[in-house]
């Protein structure tokens, strides 16, 4: 996917002030989502999604259980692991906070290769 945000393109609501996407990526689910309520910047709507320099996000398995980076066998193989645990609150629920939207991308192009594992 060369750029993630084109995902995000029509699931916008000014309503509710985000932008959001829930895509399936290669064995991975990922959820993205900005705006007001999320742990994005800036943190409010604006109807650009180019305005986001970072966004917050969530992975889920095949069966759309959370995943924990750390734990998971594949992901905890990422070149950039170690950065996107500094953005990653762990627990059951774990989610990604102010995660940079270059290190979003470069996640999004690892997980598109899980297809291979």
């Amino acid at each position: 996917m060369n750029d993630f945000r084109l995902a995000m393109i029509g699931n916008n609501s000014a309503f509710e002030q985000t932008w959001s996407t829930y895509t399936r990526v290669g064995e991975y689910y990922i959820s993205i989502k900005t705006g007001y309520f999320y742990r994005s910047v800036p943190k409010k709507f604006t109807v650009n999604i180019v305005d986001y320099t970072h966004m917050e996000i969530a992975i889920f398995d095949n069966h759309h259980n959370w995943v924990q980076p750390r734990e998971d066998e594949y992901i905890s193989n990422y070149n950039n692991i170690n950065m996107l645990l500094e953005c990653y609150e762990e627990g059951e629920i774990a989610v990604g906070n102010y995660v940079p939207i270059e290190l979003i991308q470069d996640l999004v192009n690892y997980l598109e290769k899980s297809t291979d594992m």
